[in-house]
């Protein structure tokens, strides 16, 4: 999955760096690891949030943990 870049980010010697989505249960083990590519830290996050159903969501930029989005509670 891939986000196409914003024009200022259009350079061809630029390009789009990978993210490492974890897919996690309720009791926090991982379910499955989804790795995407996208054009910045905004695109990667806004990816994450709409992989949300019923599982929580870790986006993760190599060993770096940028959020954490929870599933809607029913």
């Amino acid at each position: 999955m891939s986000v196409d870049p914003p024009a200022s980010e259009s350079d061809p010697t630029s390009s789009a760096r990978r993210y490492r989505a974890l897919v996690l249960y309720e009791n926090g083990r991982i379910l499955k690891t989804v790795e995407f590519s996208a054009w910045g830290e905004g695109a990667a996050l806004a990816i994450a949030k709409g992989m949300v159903n019923e599982h929580a969501i870790e986006l993760w930029d190599g060993l770096r943990f940028l959020d954490r989005f929870e599933p809607p509670r029913v």
